[in-house]
């Protein structure tokens, strides 16, 4: 995935859950096509997308488990939770 300044991973990646399961559908290029499928089997995250990338960036119950950024060397990581979705 490439994300560029303005863009945020909500539009990249969407997570649904059956309860036991969940999918994280990504789209690399921002648009409607998936590019890839991953399934976590028994880990339920739930299926809001940005409370999921907002807690793996910054919270405590998986605060930290996703790194953004081009390599594992970065001098400044600056994290800004992105607004809850709207149905």
């Amino acid at each position: 995935m490439q994300i560029s300044e303005g863009e945020n991973l909500n539009e990249f990646l969407d997570f649904e859950s059956d309860g036991t399961n969940t999918t994280i559908s990504v789209y690399a290029d921002g648009d409607s096509n998936v590019t890839q499928t991953i399934v976590l089997n028994n880990v339920d995250l739930g299926s809001n997308d940005v409370t999921i990338i907002n807690d793996m960036l910054t919270g405590t119950t998986n605060g930290g488990s996703l790194f953004v950024g081009e390599s594992n060397l970065v001098d400044t990581l600056v994290i800004q939770a992105i607004a809850d979705e709207t149905d």
